[in-house]
């Protein structure tokens, strides 16, 4: 059984409801919520939201199914489906369409025509730099042409249950259809940070693209979120950043920071300037680390249960049940973890077939069920007969010798009675 997430959130109010999402498979419908104005504390910017990364649970949010320009937070799209889809030991070179594909004046690190650097080159700098240049090169090592490329992000849009998301082009330049919202980017960031690569690049604080033919010096690059960089808004807690602007739809962040056993990931857009997005991550990071914690639960928390198997008075089997993977809690700081409890609860426990009968196990807070997850099931029979794939049954060797020997003896009794005498 794969590790399961239960999430369970209450809040302080008495009439609040409890959510729960189980997750043990790959599991998107959870991740579209039911939006309201505000949830947790306020922040300057327009729209924003704060989720766990865990398990895609909203913690605290404003106005987050409003339509925004992505800015350059499209990028996280386009570094996603790239490594996604391209090895890392794979080498791109930029070719000339995808050379006159882009506004050399800003955003780029210089990549010329013909130069050849790696992918993994690619990833860092378009995320670390926000470089068009091998923004462009991913499209086109991914799908061919920039075209085919951004059909790509909006069909893996769709398949992310994206569903206020558009883009039109792969870099996140302007554009009136293009369109997302803080939400859609939580979801987004969270499924691409389970990748190693793309995780690694996002919290890169800066990156070093080693000489190549066509330049001879080595490119180094520094993030362009300050959360990463030594200065007065380095975060010590943020493990990953991107931040971009257009000046039809202001500043956009997002982030993700660990503290505690927990990983958040925050989202801002319509910010008014850089420094209001740092500070509006900075309170909704604070927020979740402070109000919410993260709890263990490990399989010899839960144990194990052992039933019996009987036919009439005979015992034929026991079934063992049990889990094999822990079990991660979020919940408000304000609860007692000895409140949360776990029940291992079996049904079918009479039956005398060990396949009717299955268990799970229950989590309780301050008694009432608040989730399930289904536990292992190991059966040892008893009275089997012991058999060989090589040799036959004994107990039918010898029964059929018997039969032999008997026949032997009655053919041989039978020709004497019948031999005419001598």
């Amino acid at each position: 059984m794969k590790r399961v997430f239960v999430t369970l959130l209450t809040c302080f109010l008495m009439f609040q409801p409890i959510f729960l999402y189980a997750e043990g498979e790959e599991s998107e419908e959870t991740e579209q919520t039911t939006q309201t104005t505000t949830l947790g504390p306020d922040i300057k910017a327009p729209s924003g939201i704060l989720i766990d990364a865990e398990t895609g649970t909203v913690l605290a949010k404003k106005n987050s199914d409003q339509l925004y320009d992505p800015t350059s937070l499209t990028k996280i799209m386009s570094v996603y489906l790239g490594v996604e889809n391209l090895k890392e030991d794979r080498s791109i070179t930029m070719s000339k369409e995808t050379f006159e594909s882009y506004d050399h004046t800003k955003n780029v690190i210089w990549i010329m025509e013909n130069e050849t650097i790696s992918f993994v080159d690619c990833a860092y700098a378009s995320l670390v730099q926000n470089a068009n240049d091998t923004t462009a090169m991913i499209a086109e090592a991914v799908s061919g042409n920039q075209d085919a490329f951004v059909e790509k992000m909006n069909a893996t849009a769709e398949e992310l249950g994206l569903i206020n998301t558009h883009f039109s082009n792969v870099f996140g330049s302007y554009a009136e259809d293009q369109k997302t919202t803080a939400e859609d980017m939580a979801v987004l960031t969270r499924k691409a940070i389970r990748n190693k690569l793309f995780k690694e690049a996002f919290g890169a604080s800066g990156h070093r693209i080693a000489p190549t033919a066509q330049q001879p010096n080595a490119r180094v690059l520094a993030n362009n979120c300050e959360f990463l960089r030594d200065g007065t808004q380095k975060y010590e807690a943020a493990v990953g950043c991107k931040i971009g602007y257009n000046q039809e739809s202001g500043f956009a962040l997002s982030a993700v920071a660990e503290q505690n056993g927990m990983e958040l990931i925050a989202i801002i857009l319509g910010g008014e300037n850089e420094n209001a997005c740092y500070e509006d991550a900075r309170t909704l990071f604070a927020y979740g680390f402070s109000e919410y914690q993260m709890l263990s639960i490990s399989p010899q928390d839960i144990g194990t249960k052992t039933i019996e198997v009987k036919e009439g008075d005979k015992q034929i089997a026991d079934v063992t049940f049990k889990v094999d993977q822990g079990f991660s809690v979020l919940l408000p700081s304000s609860i007692d973890k000895e409140a949360l409890q776990s029940e291992i609860v079996v049904y079918n426990e009479t039956s005398s077939n060990p396949k009717d009968i299955y268990a799970e196990v229950q989590f309780k807070l301050n008694g009432e069920l608040i989730g399930t997850a289904e536990m292992q099931k190991e059966t040892m029979a008893y009275g089997a007969t012991l058999t060989s794939p090589e040799f036959p049954d004994l107990r039918k060797i010898f029964d059929y010798g018997c039969i032999g020997i008997l026949f032997l003896l009655v053919f041989y009794r039978v020709g004497r009675i019948l031999m005419p005498p001598q």
